[in-house]
């Protein structure tokens, strides 16, 4: 294949990109009303354009761009290596240098994450790639999102919501072949920084003119967590949500809005707010009228490598993956 023939393929995925990147943002502005106010209820359409759009434009503009560049600087002189190499090569025919291609690795995965859970789940994967030369392919989203994704595609390896009632409902549906407690998430009320609203409790949030976000219950872990707790201190759902703002498709999205002033208040993972602790500050829910959530792992019946997978699951529960979760502030003993 030339030169130009790559590069012509590579332009025509980084246009799909741009197109799939310009319909995540209409869905979006679903959200919007008046000046930056945001809809307390999105329309359905809009989780299912969220649904659709994985990473699979990215990745391909990605792959098709990375060898249009590498196909274009073949024929240059200069011992300038791959990703990832040394630089280093012997010179071939008309003094060009070459270098010895780098050796991919021999196994990949796929594993559907809850957005909440990224940050120690980024670097737990990272250090297993090392230790195995595994690639894993890591998707970010709402918990019940990603278990739309994984029925749809048919593929994948592991599944890591943001609660174990999801992996209850996969092995239900036959998508689970074994499964691994993982940790704990703890909700917690996230404020701007000082609290200029004063908010202690969970009834301050229902004070008029305080602006409340919450997951929603469709999308994301969260959004049915606080659904229970709610029903738990006997707070009607109708009343407390006169205040809420804005219903979030990831808990990532809370934290962001409290942070940056969109939102006087939102009720997140105690993880989440770790990952803002030095934007915002968190009021801490007593336990006897908080609802804590389990974090479970499970390795989906469409994995083609079970044994990795299981592998993966096992470092997941090491001490030395704890260690990863406790220091980007997730809960690994379960909350007494």
């Amino acid at each position: 294949m030339d030169d130009q023939h790559l590069l012509h393929r590579a332009r025509v995925a980084i246009r799909s990109w741009r197109a799939a990147s310009d319909l995540r943002r209409e869905s979006l502005e679903l959200f919007e009303r008046g000046s930056g106010g945001y809809e307390p209820r999105p329309e359905p359409r809009m989780l299912a354009i969220r649904l659709a759009l994985g990473r699979s434009h990215v990745l391909i503009a990605a792959a098709l761009a990375a060898a249009a560049i590498c196909g274009c600087g073949g024929g240059s002189s200069g011992g300038g290596g791959g990703v990832g190499g040394s630089g280093k090569g012997e010179a071939g025919a008309g003094g060009s240098a070459r270098t010895a291609p780098q050796k991919a690795p021999e196994k990949r995965m796929m594993i559907y994450v809850g957005a909440g859970l990224r940050p120690p789940v980024a670097e737990a994967a990272a250090a297993f790639e090392k230790k195995r030369s595994v690639a894993i392919e890591c998707d970010y989203a709402g918990s019940e999102i990603l278990i739309s994704r994984a029925k749809l595609s048919g593929r994948g390896d592991i599944y890591i919501p943001g609660e174990e009632y999801y992996i209850g409902r996969a092995e239900k549906e036959n998508l689970i072949l074994s499964r691994r407690q993982i940790c704990y998430f703890v909700p917690v009320i996230l404020v701007q920084k000082g609290n200029p609203k004063v908010i202690h409790k969970l009834e301050d949030l229902m004070r008029p003119g305080i602006k409340v976000g919450i997951g929603d219950v469709r999308a994301c872990a969260i959004g049915k967590t606080v659904a229970e707790m709610l029903k738990k201190n006997g707070i009607p759902e109708p009343d407390f949500d006169k205040n809420v703002a804005f219903k979030s498709v990831t808990v990532n999205e809370l934290a962001i809005h409290v942070k940056t002033g969109a939102l006087d208040a939102a009720i997140v993972w105690d993880g989440t707010a770790a990952q803002y602790r030095d934007s915002t500050e968190t009021v801490p829910i007593p336990l006897d009228r908080n609802v804590i959530s389990t974090v479970a792992a499970g390795i989906l019946r469409s994995t083609a490598d079970r044994e990795t997978a299981e592998s993966f699951l096992d470092f997941l529960c090491s001490d030395e993956c704890r260690d990863i979760f406790r220091k980007h502030g997730y809960t690994v003993e379960e909350p007494k």
